[in-house]
């Protein structure tokens, strides 16, 4: 973190929502409220420090996940739906196609742009998909489209849309969406390291949507055990 402080700052600048991976990238399954405070508070203070009191949600390394984490991570935890598994033979033909064809309207796509290759394959990601209709916007929009409001300690692996807030205008609608059951297309992305976090909602193509502002809250807080 230390050693890129100016890229965090430009992410958070330029609209990106940023999330807590931990400090030592370890899995925080089987730990104690008293590790996990020490891992997750100590990143919570140095991104903060950059960036302002912003609000972070939690991507825990390897989506492990158990009950004392949801107790006392102090935040929504955020996985995925779709693991595309890059960092295994960093193919970028083999990402696409993972990725486009498993991509449904309020999926999660794991990919780490530490690899160049996994950056290739996003970019190729994002023109195909657009294609199709999806665009990307940050976790706490799409909370807000779907009129959720994330839970300290709730588990989201993705954020379908809920049927009865479809609106069907033809048969051809209707016929998609018993085919998809999800409805319209749109997508999450999520690139770790350290963390921006992407996602998606239907394209609307008479307006241009706005960045949304990032929400802050009133001072840095860390998250340590309590009683």
């Amino acid at each position: 973190m230390a050693d890129h402080q100016d890229t965090v700052r430009r992410m958070a600048d330029e609209g990106h929502q940023i999330g807590l991976h931990t400090w030592h990238h370890v899995s925080l399954q089987g730990m104690t409220r008293e590790e996990i405070a020490a891992q997750l508070g100590k990143t919570q203070q140095t991104i903060q420090a950059v960036v302002g009191p912003e609000e972070l949600m939690l991507r825990p390394p390897y989506g492990f996940v158990d009950e004392t984490l949801k107790q006392w991570a102090k935040t929504p935890i955020v996985c995925w739906s779709v693991d595309t598994e890059d960092w295994k033979d960093q193919n970028v033909e083999r990402i696409v196609q993972t990725v486009t064809q498993q991509a449904e309207d309020g999926d999660i796509i794991l990919m780490h742009d530490i690899f160049e290759t996994s950056v290739t394959a996003a970019l190729a990601c994002v023109d195909r998909l657009m294609a199709q209709g999806y665009y990307f916007v940050t976790v706490e929009e799409l909370f807000a489209l779907r009129g959720e409001v994330p839970q300290e300690g709730g588990v989201y692996l993705s954020l379908p849309p809920r049927p009865d807030s479809i609106r069907v205008s033809s048969g051809r609608r209707r016929w998609q969406m018993k085919k998809r059951s999800l409805g319209l297309p749109s997508s999450w992305w999520w690139f770790c390291s350290p963390c921006p976090l992407w996602c998606g909602r239907p394209r609307t193509p008479a307006r241009t949507p706005s960045p949304r502002p990032r929400r802050r809250l009133p001072s840095p807080t860390a998250a340590t055990p309590s009683g």
